[in-house]
């Protein structure tokens, strides 16, 4: 379940091009952030268009980014994850862990109520989270909540939390929208049509649900803002947000342009209709919750081998890949981890990362026996282990059909052919793509992961790796010690570490981490993302024309 949660947070974030994934922890990284001529206003609408309808409105009963993108603004969480990278309290007003870090004691913050008017306590926190965990329910996100065994209210406002092991992720998922707090009463009332009628504490309000054309939000006004990462402190100064299903990229385009929306998730191409456009602004997330990266068949020679995957590194140009892959809408990242992650320290990519030097990767190849000795500029295999003598260094570079992802094969494909390696490209549809993988009948792939806690680098790396093709103990020791550190600061020096290791070992050539831009109205002012990568709509007001 953990790999199909990343799977979809991928997917869905290539097929909308720039727009940032509903979930996912990190820096603001945000550019163009819109500017208050004066000071907030009350009134106006923010109006956005989604790919789809979502499929429920109950975080026990969906795993679709589409409804994660709406149902956070209906449930509060436990947490946020500030601009510090590190988890505050949203309805927790402190929390304890216990020495051997498998109980969290978390004291709820007082005079909280639902939408419905009963309060956020104890029981209700209680009742989420055990409904979550009944096999009955089903809930497709339960993986999210790692080895949590029981959720106990101690008094009104304590609740206690069990863990089997200490699950220091806890802290991001309870920050985000699968693990809102929800109504017990609305579930009581609604029974299985909840999904339809959610009752939660956020800003924000459900009002109006018409299938196939969009979903109608209402500003809560008794909401107090407790989040040090919002100016606001009160109830949103919006009247409301509209989420229009328009699955069409040149629909929504039109839309914004005549004012049916006024907020835009960009793909690439999209961006330059909007870019010098006086009449709209736009968000740029620099530093994200992704990464771009080659990958190998760590179980076939010669890519078993740290130092020929060095050599690929050396030669790949990621400066290339940046402009021609992805028109310079990307940051260069040599760590094999999300630059707006929190752990994340460029100076570790400067100094074990791969920078492009075709000259080393050259000399490397020759010094591993991978040497052209007929002259006709393609290299043969010369004693070396695990590849038959004389095979010509001829390979494949895997991946799926998306335009980005087949150009950084193509970037690569002349690399390696500039220093006597040959590459084809193969592209494969990505459901099949990734059920074809742990059979290993493949040399390397350009991927692309999203997601936004240090548990990434588990997901991918540990035993028996995301694709059952890769282990190394001594990465897992770094990895264990990591998954397992209740402490947020101790943790991201794990992280490092591992970092390092991975480079060390040229276990993955990373070379992007990919921007989340965003087109918004003039009109609208405050609009930035977040740490996690959503936008501030409880922080905006529009400019009344």
């Amino acid at each position: 379940m953990k790999h199909r949660l990343i799977f979809l947070a991928m997917i869905l974030a290539l097929v909308v091009g720039g727009c940032a994934p509903a979930v996912a922890p990190a820096t603001t990284g945000g550019e163009g952030e819109t500017a208050p001529a004066s000071g907030p206003q009350q009134g106006g609408w923010i109006m956005v268009a989604t790919i789809e309808d979502p499929d429920s409105l109950d975080p026990h009963k969906t795993i679709m980014a589409t409804a994660s993108g709406i149902q956070t603004w209906i449930y509060d969480k436990l947490f946020y994850i500030g601009d510090d990278k590190l988890p505050h309290g949203l309805l927790a007003e402190s929390w304890e862990v216990s020495d051997d870090g498998t109980v969290l004691t978390v004291k709820l913050r007082e005079g909280r109520t639902f939408h419905d008017g009963t309060p956020v306590n104890a029981e209700a926190v209680a009742f989420t989270f055990n409904r979550m965990l009944d096999p009955a329910t089903a809930a497709p996100a339960k993986d999210q909540v790692g080895p949590l065994t029981s959720v106990t209210a101690l008094d009104e406002y304590t609740v206690e939390f069990v863990f089997e092991e200490p699950y220091p992720p806890f802290f991001f998922s309870a920050s985000g929208s699968y693990l809102g707090i929800i109504s017990p009463a609305a579930v009581e009332e609604h029974g299985d049509d909840f999904g339809r009628n959610p009752v939660g504490s956020g800003p924000f309000m459900f009002q109006e649900w018409r299938p196939g054309q969009e979903i109608v939000l209402a500003r809560n006004p008794d909401y107090v803002n407790v989040r040090e990462d919002r100016e606001n402190e009160g109830a949103p100064y919006i009247e409301g947000i509209i989420f229009k299903t328009i699955p069409e990229e040149g629909t929504r385009i039109a839309a914004m342009e005549t004012g049916e929306i006024n907020v835009l998730g960009l793909s690439r191409e999209a961006v330059a209709r909007f870019q010098d456009d006086p009449e709209f602004n736009i968000i740029r997330a620099t530093e994200t919750a992704s990464f771009n990266f080659v990958e190998f068949n760590y179980t076939r020679p010669p890519f078993d081998n740290p130092q020929f995957r060095r050599a690929m590194g050396l030669a790949i140009d990621k400066e290339a890949i940046l402009l021609g892959a992805y028109g310079g809408f990307a940051t260069l990242n040599y760590n094999p981890y999300p630059n707006g992650n929190p752990g994340y320290d460029p100076a570790i990519g400067e100094q074990y990362g791969m920078k492009y030097d075709p000259e080393a990767a050259a000399a490397l190849f020759e010094e591993l026996g991978w040497i052209d000795t007929d002259g006709d500029g393609i290299r043969e295999a010369h004693g070396v282990e695990g590849v038959e003598e004389g095979k010509v260094a001829e390979f494949t570079c895997w991946t799926y059909p998306f335009e980005i992802k087949q150009r950084e094969c193509e970037i690569i494909q002349a690399n390696l052919g500039e220093v006597g390696i040959k590459i084809n490209v193969q592209l494969t549809d990505f459901g099949t793509m990734s059920a074809e993988m742990p059979k290993g009948e493949f040399d390397f792939d350009v991927m692309r992961w999203t997601w936004n806690e240090p548990v990434i680098l588990s997901l991918l790396f540990k035993c028996p790796g995301w694709k059952q093709l890769f282990c190394d103990e001594q990465l897992d020791e770094l990895l264990n010690a990591a998954d397992t550190e209740m402490d947020p600061v101790a943790r991201v020096e794990l992280v490092k570490q591992a970092q390092q290791y991975i480079l060390e070992q040229a276990i993955v050539i990373p070379f992007t981490s990919d921007w989340y831009q965003t087109a918004s109205h003039n009109t609208i002012n405050g609009l930035r993302y977040d740490a996690t990568f959503g936008l501030t709509y409880d922080d905006v007001w529009i400019s009344q024309e």
